[in-house]
């Protein structure tokens, strides 16, 4: 898949320098999307019951637990993100973790937000007190961080929680130290096994010292944390 206009627009305007560099995923990553989601359904008399890793086909209606269809659950999302996309929290620990990563790397957020919602993704990271560029992307991830790294020769570290994401980059930038990051921990334990990763956790605590031992050069696994190779 080609990078989109825009996208590469987008990240020829950033200046990335030689220090290693982190590209981040955010929703389930940095700020918390399954919550935001939850609260928003919760308002039209619905809930989440998941049973596979995906939105459709785990919204429920209250009352009686009918299964709302794809379409239903597709315009749900298309609401939440006009109405409440800008006003999501904070995943637990990233703010402490991209704070103490940034003295060490870059920090590019590189989302698949649709493109017309991006000031309200700014403006809900600002809020949180991150102020990291914000890319917004379509489709797999894998050509938009090569372009991102184009000349770069330091470390580069992708989070991101979805696997098709996580297999585009390992295959387009194949040096890249991969975290599988998965905030929510019942779509977390619902996921596929991505075997290009070197760590799957939930935790910034875990993500963050992976990142500085890779930096340091140790090779010392973080503790608590569930390592792929």
């Amino acid at each position: 898949m080609t990078l989109h206009a825009r996208t590469r627009a987008e990240i020829e305007a950033l200046d990335i320098g030689r220090s290693p560099l982190i590209i981040c995923d955010v929703d389930e990553v940095v700020l918390s999307f399954i919550g935001g989601f939850e609260r928003h359904i919760g308002r039209h008399g619905h809930f989440l019951d998941p049973k596979s890793y995906a939105l459709a086909g785990n919204v429920k209606r209250r009352g009686d637990a009918f299964t709302l269809p794809r379409a239903e659950v597709e315009a749900l999302l298309d609401e939440f993100f006009i109405l409440d996309s800008g006003r999501m929290d904070l995943v637990s620990g990233a703010l402490p973790a991209l704070d103490a990563l940034s003295e060490l790397a870059q920090i590019v957020l590189l989302t698949n937000i649709p493109a017309a919602y991006r000031a309200q993704r700014q403006a809900n990271l600002r809020r949180h007190g991150l102020r990291y560029p914000v890319i917004v992307n379509e489709g797999p991830k894998g050509p938009a961080v090569a372009r991102l790294i184009e000349g770069h020769e330091d470390h580069v570290f992708f989070l991101d929680d979805a696997p098709d994401n996580l297999r585009s980059v390992a295959c387009h930038v194949p040096h890249a130290h991969l975290i599988h990051f998965i905030a929510d921990a019942r779509f977390e334990a619902l996921c596929e096994t991505v075997e290009e990763v070197h760590l799957r956790t939930r935790s910034w605590r875990d993500a963050r010292a992976f990142v500085e031992a890779r930096i340091a050069g140790a090779t010392a696994r973080p503790a608590g944390a569930r390592q792929a190779r």
